[in-house]
């Protein structure tokens, strides 16, 4: 990841583990969004996951991580 190009390097990382994540629990990109309420679009989340930006708002990536929190029990 090039951490140049972003405006938060460890934002950026961070949401692309959580999305690796949560995708390998079974969620599809479109679940995810549904999942946090489509509070960020389908379409930022996969620039997310494919580490081509990162969030702006940090509350975004705790949402993430408390969806992430949740399937994790559940397993």
């Amino acid at each position: 990841m090039d951490n140049h190009n972003f405006r938060n390097p460890k934002e950026a990382f961070r949401s692309k583990i959580v999305l690796d994540k949560l995708t390998e629990h079974g969620l599809t990109i479109p679940e995810i969004a549904r999942r946090i309420g489509n509070r960020v679009s389908e379409k930022t989340l996969r620039r997310w996951k494919n580490a081509k930006s990162s969030p702006v708002n940090p509350k975004h990536l705790t949402h993430l991580e408390r969806l992430l929190s949740r399937v994790e029990k559940q397993q």
